[in-house]
């Protein structure tokens, strides 16, 4: 995949911006399999990483912190934040019923 297949946005005609269609299709399909790996996996990956962010990229924990300012540090540094990365605090707190 080209730099430019991968970039939101693309040149059009001169001075102008156009969306790449094409590539917020691919980020959200990317992201929507990261979220689904993390709700199929989420008792082990809670067990991995209590009390911890994780970030999935294609399907597997590529980082993970203590706080989300870490974790967004790690993965913009590994250029994975704006390809469909998901996110998740591994809470092990028990949820409160109201």
């Amino acid at each position: 995949m080209s730099p430019e297949q991968e970039t939101w946005l693309v040149k059009g005609e001169p001075g102008n911006w156009v969306i790449n269609e094409e590539a917020i299709v691919r980020l959200m399909d990317e992201a929507e399999r990261n979220s689904k790996f993390i709700e199929a996996h989420f008792k082990e990956l809670l067990q991995q990483y209590p009390d911890r962010w994780i970030g999935v990229y294609q399907e597997e924990v590529i980082a993970s912190s203590v706080s989300i300012k870490g974790l967004v540090k790690k993965l913009s540094a590994m250029g994975c934040l704006r390809k469909g990365a998901a996110t998740r605090y591994m809470d092990t707190a028990p949820l409160l019923e109201y």
